[in-house]
């Protein structure tokens, strides 16, 4: 609209030309509309390359499996013909419906009337866009920097040179389990095997326990849990506070012996965790089928996401642990390590294909949608600066443009180029502060909202604020300066004559 209008109030002659040799009001109008209409649907045309060289991009991004036939298919065509007419219609229709009611004669004597009124739509359509755009890097910014956060937040278990096999659920691999763990130990780079039932990937199951409270009184509580052997908390680098770790040459561990976290012992009121009782199995008359004491006491480790805080979490002890290997080979050779557990793995189990993988790809998997929303955001951000900086660069025109004879005078009358620059500058500085003014709250509003389903979260920092109107002013400065050097070169006597 903005490049529309900057073309449009350079026509007034034309249209009293026009007018003088009979075109009513209404034929001007509908000159300009076709006008509009072409050029948009000319633009429709160009997008639609854009487009398709976008797709294969935007698929990777976000997953999905779009393809160009589609944008061409049932609803999605009156889409496509709602944006020819939208646009078409929004960006003509200045010209057709006010310009083309100019009185020929005043269009003659005055070719500029009208240009206030243009003036204020372009100043309003920048403010716009240019709030947009601030709003767009703020929030790029702010999604970065939590995604960094993330990457970077100690979990609690060392996360690094893991890797994760998933072995079949068939009995003859489960009593497979111990040869398993003896020959992958054996390999030359892996530290230590440990089987689980569950990763710390957000999926732990939760079982019904009765938790002793108050002496012999026992409350029934849901809790998460994670069936484990004895290398668990070794392997993974989690600290045991409290008590003793499962140990396999002591038989009642198996069906008697806990380790809880410290979230655990909180959520449960216990001061001394440590001899507390726990059942599961839960039977009437407080019986159960397993009712043992907890052993020891872990450090609270993030087996969740971090949207979520950490929550109680019940370790139960398996020699067999589950069907989840979780291997530690080290952070030297890691390609190689894992190469060997995987042809160690075919060896053992032949008639299954085991996928060996690294732990990091699983914890990655519950921050998939902040990055598709952080590469999605980084695309939208250059493509509103890119449009913003389209409509700044017509403004300018149009300002400069109104100006020349003015900046002509002022450089008789020995005005410097900085003070020209200045002298167009100081607009364009209001306009983009008042979009700034209006984008800083809404977006840090928003983003507070967006934070807040993280339990782990960073603060938004105020330099972010700067940052974007920064790159916005200096974006605008680059423009001005573009359009003055260009009045530089002009004689300054044809600028005096400029009509």
């Amino acid at each position: 609209v903005n490049l529309s209008l900057a073309q449009f109030s350079k026509r007034f002659k034309e249209i009293g030309v026009i007018k003088t040799l009979g075109a009513s009001n209404n034929q001007i109008a509908l000159q300009f509309l076709i006008e509009s209409f072409m050029i948009t649907f000319i633009s429709i045309l160009v997008s639609y390359t854009f487009l398709d060289l976008g797709l294969p991009i935007f698929n990777k991004i976000t997953g999905k499996d779009y393809f160009f036939i589609e944008f061409f298919i049932g609803d999605l065509i009156w889409i496509n013909l709602g944006i020819l007419f939208f646009v078409g219609l929004l960006a003509g229709s200045y010209p057709a419906f006010v310009q083309s009611r100019f009185n020929p004669v005043m269009l003659f004597r005055s070719p500029r009337i009208g240009f206030a009124n243009i003036g204020v739509v372009r100043r309003v359509l920048v403010i716009i866009q240019f709030a947009f755009s601030t709003a767009l890097i703020i929030t790029t910014l702010v999604v970065y920097s939590q995604f960094v956060f993330i990457q970077k937040t100690d979990l609690g278990f060392q996360k690094e040179s893991i890797l994760v096999a998933e072995l079949p659920n068939d009995t003859s691999v489960v009593k497979k389990i111990p040869e398993i763990k003896n020959q992958l130990s054996s390999i030359i780079g892996v530290n230590a095997v440990s089987v689980v039932s569950n990763l710390p990937n957000g999926n732990q199951g939760e079982l019904l326990f009765r938790i002793e409270q108050d002496s012999n009184m026992l409350a029934e509580s849901g809790v998460k849990y994670m069936a484990v052997d004895e290398h668990f908390i070794k392997m993974m680098g989690i600290n045991l506070l409290f008590g003793r770790n499962f140990d396999p040459k002591n038989e009642n561990d198996y069906e008697e012996g806990f380790l809880i976290n410290e979230a655990a012992a909180k959520a449960f009121n216990w001061i001394e965790p440590v001899g507390k009782r726990i059942q599961w199995g839960l039977m009437a008359n407080n019986q159960a089928s397993s009712d043992g004491k907890v052993i020891g006491v872990i450090s609270n480790f993030n087996f969740n996401s971090l949207h979520k805080p950490i929550e109680p979490l019940i370790l139960l002890y398996r020699k067999t642990g589950g069907l989840l290997l979780n291997i530690n080979i080290g952070k030297e050779n890691l390609a190689s390590s894992k190469i060997k557990v995987e042809e160690n793995l075919k060896k053992i189990i032949p008639n299954y294909e085991i996928n060996v993988r690294f732990i990091n790809s699983d914890i990655a998997k519950l921050y998939q949608t902040e990055e598709k929303t952080l590469a999605i955001l980084g695309y939208f951000s250059f493509m509103s600066l890119l449009i913003a900086c389209l409509g700044l660069f017509a403004l300018t025109s149009y300002l400069v443009e109104q100006k020349t004879k003015e900046i002509g005078i002022r450089k008789i009358l020995g005005a410097s180029a900085s003070n020209t620059t200045w002298f167009i500058f100081k607009e364009f500085f209001f306009l983009i502060t008042i979009g700034f003014l209006i984008a800083a709250p809404t977006t840090f509003y928003a983003l507070n909202i967006w934070l807040t389903t993280f339990a782990y979260k960073v603060g938004i920092n105020p330099l972010f604020f700067g940052i974007s109107i920064s790159i916005a002013l200096t974006l605008s400065g680059v423009t001005i300066i573009y359009h003055i050097s260009k009045i530089s070169r002009t004689n300054q006597v044809e600028a005096l004559r400029y009509n």
